[in-house]
C-alpha cells in the first residue's frame, strides 16, 4: 500500500484549483494505506520500508494543498445564505 501511495502521490504536483478534491482523494488514499499497515515497529522493519516516505509525501501535500482546500471551502455556499 505504501508503494501504490508512493506512485500515485510521491511526483505528483497537482493544480492548485483542484486542491479541495485533490487533498480529500490523497487521505482517502492515506486511510485506506493505515487500514492495511500493521504499524510495525520502526526497528522491525528493512531500511528500505517505504512507510518514511509515505509520510513524507503526505505532509508535503498537505502543507501545499492545505491552503487551497480552505479557500475553496470558504467559497462555497452556506446553506440559509442566499
Amino acid at each position: 500500500m505504501h508503494e501504490t501511495l508512493l506512485q500515485r502521490w510521491e511526483h505528483a504536483e497537482p493544480p492548485s484549483g483542484e486542491a479541495l478534491s485533490q487533498l480529500l482523494l490523497l487521505i482517502d488514499d492515506w486511510g485506506r494505506l493505515l487500514r492495511s499497515d500493521p504499524g510495525l515497529p520502526a526497528a522491525n522493519l528493512d531500511d528500505d520500508w517505504p512507510a518514511p516516505r509515505s509520510a513524507r509525501t503526505l505532509s508535503r501535500l498537505r502543507r501545499r494543498l492545505g491552503p487551497g482546500a480552505d479557500k475553496e471551502i470558504d467559497q462555497l455556499p452556506r446553506p440559509g445564505s442566499g
